[in-house]
């Protein structure tokens, strides 16, 4: 494959987005022909895993896989020391953080999350379906001023003045084996 790129580098990055997500970037020079694939890292977000964080008042530092899940799914609804919990998730649809947490934690994709708090709302077994917000910086300022509140941001975008990190199963964002990617 020839490449003409006027004699400026040409980085060409390819997302291949499947269950497992590929980053593949190759560079060439001039018309030269791209050079085979320099960097391949299998990962599901570029800025690395993703981090569940909780209001700074939470005395939780650790917290099990199981218990996560039941939080997210709303079948948990107050803290061991008896605060309220609540969920925020991020928007859009299809977000990349979003999709990494229905995959992970919810074990679902979009459709059946909306369906889920729908029923869960119509047949009153779910009390309050998770906060939605826009962006990373308004999940951590919610947060922040939420006492009881659990989210997520890339683990390369927590504010650790505002929030703290929980480690999963004993794990943290970066470390083998943790499970939210």
């Amino acid at each position: 494959m020839r490449v003409r790129a006027f004699g400026a580098t040409l980085v060409l990055t390819l997302l291949l987005l499947s269950s497992h997500t590929a980053v593949w970037t190759a560079a060439s020079k001039g018309d030269a022909s791209v050079a085979s694939a320099v960097a391949s890292m299998p990962v599901v977000l570029q800025g690395g895993d993703v981090a569940i964080i909780v209001n700074q008042k939470n005395p939780a530092r650790d917290i099990s896989f199981d218990a996560l899940r039941k939080y997210f799914k709303a079948e948990r609804g107050q803290w061991p020391n008896g605060s309220k919990v609540v969920v925020a998730m991020r928007q859009p649809p299809g977000q990349s953080e979003r999709s990494a947490i229905l995959r992970s934690i919810y074990g679902w994709d979009e459709n059946y999350y909306q369906k889920y708090f729908r029923q869960g709302h119509f047949n009153e077994t779910i009390q309050q379906a998770p906060k939605e917000l826009n962006t990373t910086y308004a999940m951590i300022q919610y947060v922040y001023y939420t006492p009881g509140a659990i989210g997520y941001v890339r683990a390369d975008q927590v504010d650790t003045s505002k929030v703290n990190v929980l480690s999963v199963d004993g794990r943290r964002p970066g470390e083998s084996g943790y499970r939210i990617k």
